[in-house]
């Protein structure tokens, strides 16, 4: 077998193939190979096998950088070895270092980052993995840190998105939702990923925070997000129902406890049915009744359990910490409690992340006293964040806020119990972002609310049944035959009792499933059959509307739904759908909005948007226009909104008497950059409709789109500006 000091002497006398075998024979052979040939390098190599040795290691540092990921920790902190990182791409030994940490070798991960670091490279792929390990080791926040400059970049490749993506996980993991939310809208829509998101603001009762994310959905002006954001919200409820009921289906950790219980007792009968009543059996006669007793302590200690977890709107603080407790100090190791009275904050700090079992029951707990719920990583720690009071005391169901459907009395996840999507959807383009997060944050957590209730109430009766079965004292001295009897049948009441409970939410959540599927189908054929179909056609009841825009709109919605898929209508009808749709938003704009958008309201707006040119002139601020570009809604060019903002002061500043309204391209710029209702996020909701709607008005009229998808596209844009002028005005009858 050759010596190190054999191979170092060949590279000086091989090339081609042999000349790579050496190479990689030396990395093959260990860090103090590595040595050997760093120091070989430094002092003997000539500038010939210098250039010979790194091109090689580049041609094969594929395999080569295979082998330095197999090195421990200590070795790949040897001179040799660190050498060895700096004279390969930094961005692919980035990437596998980044596979390690997948498979659980985050030291291994850590040792390459230092190298990479200690090299002198730094790129974006060193950025990502050094992020993730910040995040591994509990610390997102310095993940964030380290991969923000990159995200606030003009991404570049793959590997700019994969930035963005973990700096969005890291966000989320320090709590910081609202900036995950924002930071995912520049990736590929994930409803998964949002509906976790959407939850952890509901969780922690952040309104502003759910706010802030509506409104950059407003200002994007691009309509698949406002239906992400409502499939996000539908799906972290219907998410967080799943998991109260399979909280539920184990009795909130306790149903093991009893099984085994009953599992003890049933064991004891079978081994005394033999023999009863024999003298040598009274011993176990004995440790039977103390099995049945210590099975009642079991049952009535969970029904205890669940109704603490319920609690009262008047119970006392002290006794949600005591109850989040109970299920924390079940975790190895204890966390730390922290708490100042008379502050309503609670904190529990982990040295590492609980189990989710534990972590369900306490956010439970917390949820049903009305409590805010923020978990989070900090400085290495898992800490969990339980605020009271943060709400109110829920409404019954008959309170329910208009806006969403009420929940259905049913105990199953699902469709069937959870919020409608198109219901969400309407009421977040309908309301300010304010309101609108309010609002899905309340039905958010009241249908959780009201769906875990019913479950711990019915808990509860079967707790309490199951106690009572094996409630009376039984007599084994005197009469162990019939005390044998009767507990054999208490623990079979029991048995099925427990059989019984988990069955029905095995049942409940595979019936919902197909129920949902039922009616997903059921749906799609009424949609198809009834698409051909003339019948009568109505407004949503939520929208204000007067008759002349509802006749405008039923018109319009007949002469569309008359069109086959790509049937084009006749010449002399081929205007009247667009027209009837504009004129229909314009009636309302001008009925609700006139005032708001009257010339003489504008113009001190207008004039600070603008500065002196000389001669009694003015033109656009440049600040003013590079704010509005950057603002500017997803699907209209930054040029269209430029001469619009133009044609706007122009029209304001000459004291036109023509109103706004008869453009609502114009109506909708004073709206989002002029701010006439004195409240920028409504205004500029309003706004992004108004241009949307103004938007497609203006390519139907081009001509560029008269098919009938085309028409209903501009239909439901010509709904939703309605329905964001909604809360304007009152409604009159139609």
């Amino acid at each position: 077998m050759r010596t190190v000091q054999d191979l170092i002497d060949d590279l000086g006398r091989l090339d081609g193939s042999r000349f790579d075998e050496t190479v990689f024979e030396l990395f093959h052979r260990g860090p103090r190979a590595l040595d050997r040939l760093w120091a070989y390098w430094e002092s003997d190599a000539s500038v010939d096998t210098r250039g010979r040795i790194r091109a090689s290691m580049q041609s094969q540092w594929t395999r080569l950088q295979e082998v330095l990921v197999d090195m421990t920790p200590r070795a790949l902190g040897s001179t040799g070895a660190r050498w060895a990182v700096s004279m390969g791409p930094a961005d692919l030994l980035a990437r596998r270092a980044g596979r390690c940490i997948d498979q659980g070798r985050l030291d291994a991960a850590a040792a390459i980052a230092s190298a990479l670091a200690a090299s002198g490279a730094d790129g974006v792929e060193q950025a990502v993995l050094e992020a993730r390990i910040a995040m591994a080791v509990g610390r997102p926040d310095q993940a964030m840190s380290r991969l923000g400059g990159y995200c606030q970049a003009t991404p570049t490749g793959p590997s700019h998105g994969a930035a963005r993506e973990w700096f969005a996980r890291a966000a989320q993991g320090a709590g910081r939702s609202a900036e995950a939310f924002l930071s995912r809208l520049h990736l590929e829509p994930d409803v998964g990923a949002a509906a976790e998101i959407i939850m952890s603001l509901a969780d922690a009762d952040d309104c502003p925070g759910l706010a802030s994310c509506i409104e950059h959905v407003a200002r994007s002006g691009d309509k698949a997000l406002w239906t992400m954001l409502a499939e996000s919200a539908a799906a972290a409820l219907d998410d967080a129902l799943g998991v109260h009921t399979g909280l539920m289906t184990d009795l909130l950790g306790m149903g093991s406890q009893i099984e085994s219980m009953l599992d003890t007792i049933e064991s004891v009968i079978a081994d005394m049915d033999s023999s009863m009543p024999a003298p040598a059996e009274l011993s176990m006669a004995a440790e039977l009744v103390s099995l049945a007793s210590d099975a009642r302590d079991i049952l009535s200690s969970a029904r205890r359990l669940h109704s603490a977890v319920i609690g009262v709107r008047d119970d006392e603080r002290g006794r949600v910490s005591e109850t989040i407790s109970l299920f924390f100090n079940a975790v190895d190791p204890v966390p730390r409690c922290d708490h100042d009275d008379p502050s309503p904050v609670w904190t529990w700090a982990f040295r590492e992340r609980p189990p989710r079992e534990a972590l369900s029951r306490a956010r439970l707990t917390g949820l049903m006293h009305g409590a805010s719920w923020r978990a989070f990583w900090k400085n290495g720690e898992f800490v969990v964040s339980v605020s009271l009071p943060s709400l109110p005391p829920l409404p019954s169901p008959s309170q329910a806020p208009a806006h969403l459907p009420a929940p259905s009395a049913s105990l199953l996840p699902g469709p069937s119990s959870g919020l409608d999507v198109p219901a969400i959807e309407r009421m977040l383009k309908s309301m300010p972002p304010q309101e609108a997060a309010e609002s899905l944050i309340h039905s958010i957590r009241s249908v959780q609310v009201r769906h875990a209730r019913s479950l711990l109430d019915e808990a509860c009766r079967a707790l309490a049944e199951m106690a009572g079965a094996l409630g009376p004292e039984f007599d084994m001295a005197s009469d162990p035959g019939s005390a044998l009897a009767g507990i054999r049948r208490a623990v079979a009441k029991t048995r099925a009792e427990m059989e019984g409970w988990s069955r029905r939410f095995a049942g409940a959540l595979g019936s919902s499933d197909d129920a949902g599927a039922c009616a997903q189908g059921s749906a799609d054929e009424e949609s198809r059959s009834s698409a051909g179909a003339n019948h009568e056609w109505r407004l949503p009841d939520e929208l204000d509307c007067s008759p002349e825009a509802y006749q405008a709109l039923r018109t319009a919605h007949l002469l569309i739904a008359g069109m086959g898929p790509e049937q084009l209508l006749p010449p002399e009808q081929a205007g009247l759908p667009a027209f009837l749709l504009q004129k229909a938003v314009q009636i309302e704009a001008e009925r609700k909005l006139g005032d708001a958008l009257a010339v003489h309201r504008l113009k001190p707006r207008a004039l600070a948007a603008t500065r002196d040119r000389g001669k009694r002139r003015r033109e656009l601020d440049p600040e003013f226009v590079r704010n509005a570009l950057s603002r500017a809604p997803r699907g209209i060019s930054p040029d269209r909104v430029r001469g619009g903002l133009e044609r706007l002061t122009a029209r304001i500043l000459d004291g036109s008497s023509r109103p706004l309204t008869g453009d609502l391209f114009l109506a909708g710029l004073a709206l989002a950059y002029l701010d006439p209702l004195g409240d920028p996020e409504r205004s500029a909701a309003l706004g992004s409709a108004l241009l949307a709607i103004g938007e497609a008005a203006a390519t139907t009229a081009a001509g560029n789109a008269q098919e009938s998808r085309d028409l209903v596209r501009m239909e439901q844009a010509g709904i939703e500006a309605l329905l964001a002028m909604s809360p304007f005005g009152g409604r009159e009858g139609r």
